[in-house]
């Protein structure tokens, strides 16, 4: 099963039973399968009922941009479309380190979208926002950015 790509309905069938379980605690992040991981949790997510859903943490990260092969391309969610209205296959998406606190702002906002959370008002649809690596990339380190993050500001 290595290298093979998990099915929409695979994952939403993994997470319904994690939940039924009693599991309520997800980390996912832009880096984890070029976002796909996002994508799977967060189309899993909303397939479950709202009050299923209301018990849910979830922790993704911010200093990974998912960016198509060029580094600077943006990547809209929906690499199953690849093809369609301009969405980049998974295989053709690379990470690029940003972190700046633009760059998190950024992170954190594409990660929305990719988890189909994006604009949700009456739900804070990440419960944990962590910086990714930061002591391993501390040469594009940025206080802002550690700063919003720990204030909550980006949440």
């Amino acid at each position: 099963m290595e290298g093979e790509l998990t099915s929409q309905a695979r994952a939403t069938a993994t997470v319904r039973a994690a939940v039924e379980a009693g599991i309520t605690e997800y980390d996912t992040a832009p880096l984890y399968g070029f976002g796909s991981s996002e994508e799977r949790l967060g189309a899993a997510l909303a397939a479950l009922p709202a009050a299923a859903r209301a018990s849910i943490h979830v922790t993704t990260k911010v200093g990974r941009l998912v960016r198509a092969a060029d580094g600077a391309s943006e990547v809209e969610p929906g690499f199953e479309d690849a093809g369609r209205g301009g969405k980049v296959p998974l295989e053709k998406r690379t990470i690029v380190n940003d972190y700046t606190s633009a760059g998190a702002a950024r992170s954190h906002g594409e990660s929305l979208q990719r988890l189909g959370v994006a604009g949700a008002p009456a739900q804070r649809a990440v419960e944990c926002l962590r910086i990714h690596d930061a002591n391993d990339n501390s040469s594009n380190a940025d206080t802002e950015a550690n700063d919003e993050v720990r204030s909550g500001s980006l949440l």
